[in-house]
């Protein structure tokens, strides 16, 4: 699979898109296809860093598959490193990073970047006919959060 990269303008200030991003518990609650999130570890690595792994369940259809991924966390520079641990995956790169709007703090530049392949030629087939309507459609999720976040959270 190619290199994505996919940035979005969203109305919420980076901290909170950050710390909705960093909440891969709640996954299941919103994100498409999304079967099940699993915390195997968390500890902080210095006072603006927080490093996790987790399991996330991907299902689609027949398709069910889990994956674990290690997560760092910088609170300070707003940005999410996913780091491929085990699963169906080749290989599993990701990132967040969450950036200001100048003259706006309610807004924020959302940059995700995903690049990875998988193992089965099967799984790789399906993924390459509708990687890119799936990667809109979880963007897609991930503002639709963002923005019920905003609206329960207006002053």
């Amino acid at each position: 699979m190619p290199k994505v990269i996919k940035n979005k303008l969203c109305d919420i200030s980076p901290k909170d898109a950050h710390d909705i991003v960093k909440d891969f518990e709640s996954y299941p609650q919103f994100l498409p296809w999304c079967g099940g999130s699993r915390l195997k570890s968390r500890k902080m690595i210095d006072q603006t860093t927080e490093e996790f792994t987790a399991d996330l369940i991907i299902k689609y259809k027949f398709l069910t598959e889990i994956f674990t991924t290690k997560v760092i966390c910088n609170h300070q520079h707003l940005t999410i490193d996913i780091n491929y641990l085990s699963g169906p995956f080749n290989h599993l790169n990701s990132y967040w990073r969450f950036k200001d709007v100048a003259d706006n703090k309610d807004q924020c530049n959302v940059e995700f970047m995903i690049d990875f392949s998988v193992k089965s030629g099967a799984i790789q087939t399906i993924l390459s006919m509708f990687f890119e309507q799936a990667m809109n459609k979880m963007i897609g999720a991930f503002d639709e959060r963002f923005k019920k976040f905003t609206e329960n959270n207006r002053d």
